[in-house]
């Protein structure tokens, strides 16, 4: 009998603005420093993914959204780490408010809107997958994520 997957659940939020995206730059946190990242972190025991997002978008930029108005765009899976596979959960905020500021430094050592069509080369993976089909068709997009962080499917 196999052992069961250990999943750590991450969730990710997405703030647009004239056809940017808010971005924010990783820093000495252990995982791809120096990639541009959307708001995000780890869900807590006890906490749903939206409760977590709104959690965390506040923590992260000071922005501040409401549960009601966060959409689910895109679903991956990470396999880069076999003993702790990652779950991550991309959601839309379709309303927001507030002026976005660092409010994390030892994580986070830039922040900026960036153009959809002119998204920076270091991006971590799954969130450029997020936002390069952030357009499609289908109501939520899913990426599978293996070694080094390379997307091997996206659907």
């Amino acid at each position: 009998m196999s052992e069961r997957l250990r999943v750590v659940p991450a969730v990710y939020i997405t703030i647009l603005k004239n056809k940017k995206v808010l971005l924010l730059r990783r820093f000495q946190t252990g995982y791809l420093d120096g990639y541009w990242d959307l708001p995000s972190g780890h869900v807590e025991a006890g906490e749903t993914l939206k409760e977590c997002c709104v959690r965390e978008l506040k923590e992260e930029t000071s922005l501040k959204t409401k549960i009601s108005d966060l959409k689910l765009i895109h679903v991956y899976q990470n396999f880069a780490n076999p003993e702790s596979a990652y779950f991550g959960y991309i959601f839309r905020a379709d309303h927001w408010q507030g002026r976005p500021s660092i409010q994390e430094p030892t994580k986070c050592d830039d922040m900026n809107f960036f153009l959809l069509s002119k998204l920076p080369p270091k991006i971590v993976p799954q969130v450029k997958e997020a936002l390069n089909n952030i357009d499609a068709e289908t109501e939520v997009t899913f990426s599978l994520l293996g070694l080094n962080h390379k997307i091997l499917r996206t659907d």
